[in-house]
């Protein structure tokens, strides 16, 4: 997932990473960014569609299913998001 979060724009990148990896509340993440609530709230929304947009991206397209490992077309496991 961190790959996919370094492709997002700065500002969604951050607001993503101080929500997520960082467990930051929305008031925190604002205050530590210096914007209204409203507009951290506004970040991380496009940055989490973004984000599951190029998950679901990679679990197509990705390696695991070019291989056949770990849920890919000749596999009988699920694929496996980490």
């Amino acid at each position: 997932m961190e790959r996919v979060v370094e492709n997002l724009p700065v500002r969604l990148r951050v607001a993503f990473r101080l929500r997520v990896f960082e467990g930051l509340t929305t008031s925190e993440a604002a205050t530590a960014l210096g914007v209204p609530e409203g507009t951290l709230k506004a970040r991380f929304f496009r940055a989490r569609m973004q984000v599951t947009a190029l998950m679901r991206q990679y679990d197509q397209f990705g390696p695991a299913r070019k291989t056949g490992q770990h849920g890919g077309a000749n596999s009988r496991r699920p694929l496996e998001v980490r």
